[in-house]
């Protein structure tokens, strides 16, 4: 396999400064990885089409961007995390509780 050449300088600089580490190429990790990637896409997909107009149904996958966003901040575009944003965070999350729990209780879910 050749090497990959784009980006290149700005890589070895990350490395040498210790920002980035060096890990042994893996196509089987990289492939399992693809695959989650694609089933956390699938299962939003279907959510949104099932349930996108229920109480916190609908912006659940806006605050798991944002975790993912804090948790792994690019330093070019990161906005740090508002305390309005965790307010309305946590009422999604209670939200989207209590509409799995009336769903559930209501008998509501049938089996696909």
């Amino acid at each position: 396999m050749s090497r990959w050449t784009k980006g290149e300088a700005e890589v070895d600089r990350l490395l040498t400064a210790g920002e980035l580490q060096k890990v042994p190429a893996d196509n089987d990790t990289a492939e399992r990885l693809l695959a989650s990637a694609r089933r956390h896409v699938v299962v939003v997909a279907a959510m949104r089409e099932q349930f996108g107009d229920l109480p916190g149904l609908k912006s659940i996958d806006r605050i798991r961007r944002r975790r993912r966003e804090s948790e792994y901040p690019d330093p070019n575009s990161y906005a740090s995390v508002e305390a309005d944003e965790v307010t309305d965070a946590i009422q999604v999350a209670n939200d989207c509780i209590k509409t799995a729990e009336t769903l559930l209780g209501a008998d509501q879910l049938g089996i696909y």
